[in-house]
């Protein structure tokens, strides 16, 4: 079958009934709506009435589907009248290894509910690759998707690397529970394959003052909610949280208030 980023070879014979024909022609797959997806390289042609030439060359596209190759003049990308053959291209598997990055902050395999941060680094060590990547949260021992966590059509030639970040809400977890993270291969219909080292992490209650979500209320809370006044903070950072005292307002008292339960 034919693979998205991988070269088409395509010959297709030309032959003259008219006047001279002169032009630069190109090769091009066009999908249903007749838009180009992926074309030649522009050749020059020039055949008298009678004659024919055999114009060979490659073609590549990212998409995947069902798709015509069809001839066209450069200058407007209009159809050579002619046979447009029918192609279908296929997604280009890979032998990808992926690893998840524990969620920034982690305390051991707890994390505060609703919070979920992290990153994803696919290296791919087989052929080149495009397609759809999507990363899920499923319960433990099954797979049965609760959450999706990130999804974006990416290309990885063989020997690059993808670095994928998600920063997202989890609100369909229960405390005490257990989930993983997966990637799921976007080629496989069953829905049930799973890249391996998927990551697991059990949901935990929200431990009172922790502003930087790492499971702790300890003196780095603090300097996240000093730095969020001063100059905005950064990521992540529990607002709900921050605000200890509960008056509606992230500010120095509520840094006050973290230290005297730090210390207490």
């Amino acid at each position: 079958m034919l693979t998205a980023d991988r070269p088409i070879l395509v010959k297709a014979t030309i032959r003259n009934t008219g006047e001279e024909f002169v032009d630069n022609l190109c090769v091009a797959l066009l999908n249903s709506n007749g838009a180009i997806v992926g074309k030649s390289v522009a050749k020059n042609v020039d055949v008298q009435n009678g004659a024919e030439v055999v114009l060979e060359t490659t073609v590549t596209t990212l998409s995947t589907g069902n798709f015509k190759l069809a001839v066209l003049r450069v200058a407007d990308y209009s159809v050579v009248s002619g046979v447009q053959e029918s192609v279908t291209i296929g997604a280009t598997p890979a032998d990808i290894n992926m690893s998840i990055v524990s969620p920034l902050k982690l305390t051991g395999s707890v994390i505060p509910t609703t919070h979920l941060e992290g990153t994803t680094t696919i290296s791919n060590n087989g052929g080149a690759f495009a397609g759809r990547l999507e990363a899920f949260i499923l319960a433990e021992g099954s797979n049965s998707i609760l959450s999706r966590v990130f999804s974006e059509f990416v290309t990885i030639k063989k020997g690059e690397r993808k670095e994928v970040k998600f920063n997202t809400s989890f609100t369909r977890g229960e405390v005490g529970q257990a989930y993983r993270i997966v990637l799921r291969d976007p080629h496989n219909t069953s829905g049930n394959y799973v890249w391996g080292n998927f990551f697991n992490f059990t949901l935990a209650a929200p431990v009172r003052g922790d502003v930087n979500l790492d499971g702790v209320a300890d003196v780095s809370d603090v300097t996240a909610l000093i730095n969020y006044v001063l100059s905005g903070g950064g990521s992540p950072f529990d607002k709900t949280e921050a605000d200890f005292n509960g008056d509606g307002v992230i500010d120095v008292t509520d840094a006050t208030a973290i230290i005297n339960l730090v210390l207490n």
